[in-house]
């Protein structure tokens, strides 16, 4: 595993605040006047990036297990596409997101295959679906160390100016601007352990009004996030591994041709020094610095109308259930034989049993989803006095779900105008809104779809119809 989740589910749930607050009680400091006006300028300062960094720190991880998940084509499933990168903290987390998501929205996998290189692939027929793999970080790095000290004690957008002076000092980054509406608050905009000390000092001298010695400033860092000591986070820090959540660099030759390459780096310093010198030689028209969601970001725009641009990775987690599930099919001896045990994988179509394992890993029981005709549907915990409704149609022909609706049990209702019709509509917002007919069901289907949903029954047309 990458990151011990327990501690740093701790540490991401942690307020921060308080931690502030004991800190600064028992380190003999006097407590703050206010604690609501520290609120704003800790938890900028102090975000998820800064705490997954220290909880790694904490840790002492002493590897990189970063795994890539690539969805591959551009195929729709319910209206939904998958985002074609991914990032994950290790293998079994990058299955079970593939896992989730297959099941979610009932992707048709025929077998799975392992390369040489390590690489899992998940196939329909001959075609890569999806594929994951370990991340190989870039060599290149941030060797002189320019690019971390240019970021030294920066906050974004607090210190855009300063910054933009010292970057238009840089060869390659003569034309750098800096975009401040993408985020307000004034987090740091590289992270380090002198970043996140200098940070502090800075934060507790403007709200607070004390000046403390770097040294001081050390032993807040280490009292705040409970570390063993300041020499240790170092050393640590200085063993070269992704403390942090990854960097890309995307490649795109043109609008037309979007992410035609990627490089994977540890830290953004890193992934800036990559960019100089690929940008170097190139007719670069202009290079953006912006934050984007939770991160620094970069585009360098060439004439020419190609681009690279640097952003945090994409990072998801799964539910926990989903990565007991993946630890256990990693623990087997053949773990491809498993991985198709765990999909119902078929060579022909999407199988029942495909669907009732999808289902009892979501959380469906048994006698909570019905198949009819060419629709499924189910009922899902929602909350302690609702239920969701998951009704999704099948094209057996492409074998994959087409259309999916997620509607409020007690919201939901079926109309159907009489014996003799052969379609039945689905309505809800207590038949005001329109949802979707289904072609082919007659009223014994709909009064059968109702008992088993709990929904009622009407024969009363809806109010009005709007699109789905």
């Amino acid at each position: 595993m990458f990151y011990n989740w327990n501690s740093l589910e701790q540490h991401i749930k942690r307020n921060p605040v308080d931690s502030f607050i004991n800190t600064m009680e028992k380190l003999g400091y006097d407590t703050p006047p206010s604690r609501d006006a520290l609120i704003d300028p800790i938890y900028d300062l102090i975000d998820d990036n800064v705490k997954i960094y220290l909880a790694s720190i904490k840790n002492q991880k002493e590897d990189d297990q970063w795994h890539e998940i690539h969805f591959h084509g551009d195929e729709s499933y319910a209206g939904h596409h998958f985002q074609t990168f991914r990032i994950a903290p290790s293998a079994a987390t990058a299955l079970a997101i593939i896992i989730s998501n297959f099941d979610e929205y009932k992707v048709f996998i025929t077998h799975v295959v392992s390369t040489s290189n390590g690489t899992i692939q998940f196939m329909r027929n001959s075609s890569i679906i999806v594929e994951m793999k370990k991340i190989q970080f870039s060599s290149v790095t941030d060797a002189n160390g320019r690019m971390a000290s240019t970021f030294k004690g920066v906050r974004w957008p607090i210190d855009c100016q300063r910054l933009q002076a010292r970057l238009q000092k840089i060869p390659a980054f003569e034309k750098t601007a800096m975009d401040e509406s993408k985020r307000v608050d004034n987090s740091l905009a590289s992270i380090s352990m002198v970043n996140i000390r200098d940070g502090l000092k800075k934060l507790i001298k403007e709200q607070l009004g004390i000046e403390l010695k770097t040294s001081s400033a050390q032993d807040f860092v280490v009292e705040m996030f409970d570390l063993k000591s300041w020499h240790h986070a170092i050393a640590a820090e200085k063993k070269g591994l992704c403390r942090g959540i990854p960097y890309v660099i995307l490649y795109e030759k043109s609008e037309y041709e979007p992410h035609c390459g990627t490089q994977y780096f540890k830290n953004f310093p890193d992934a800036l020094a990559c960019l100089q010198s690929e940008i170097k030689d190139k007719r670069i028209r202009k290079i953006n610095f912006y934050h984007l969601l939770r991160a620094m970001s970069v585009e360098a725009i060439e004439y020419e109308g190609a681009s690279q641009s640097i952003q945090q990775a994409e990072y998801d987690e799964p539910t926990e259930n989903y990565t007991h599930i993946a630890k256990a099919i990693l623990d087997e001896s053949d773990i491809i034989k498993a991985i198709e045990k765990a999909i119902a994988c078929s060579a022909t179509k999407l199988s029942n049993k495909s669907f009732e394992k999808a289902f009892m890993r979501l959380g469906v029981a048994p006698d909570k989803h019905l198949r009819i005709k060419n629709w499924i549907f189910s009922v899902h915990p929602f909350l302690e006095t609702e239920s969701l409704i998951v009704m999704e149609q099948l094209n057996q022909t492409e074998n994959k779900v087409t259309k999916r609706f997620n509607l409020k049990a007690h919201k939901t209702e079926i109309f159907c105008k009489d014996n003799n019709s052969q379609e039945i509509d689905i309505i809800t917002e207590y038949g005001n809104k329109f949802i979707t007919t289904l072609k082919g069901f007659n009223r014994k289907d709909a009064e059968k779809i109702a008992a088993f949903l709990s929904i009622g029954f009407t024969s009363v047309p809806p109010q009005k119809k709007s699109p789905p």
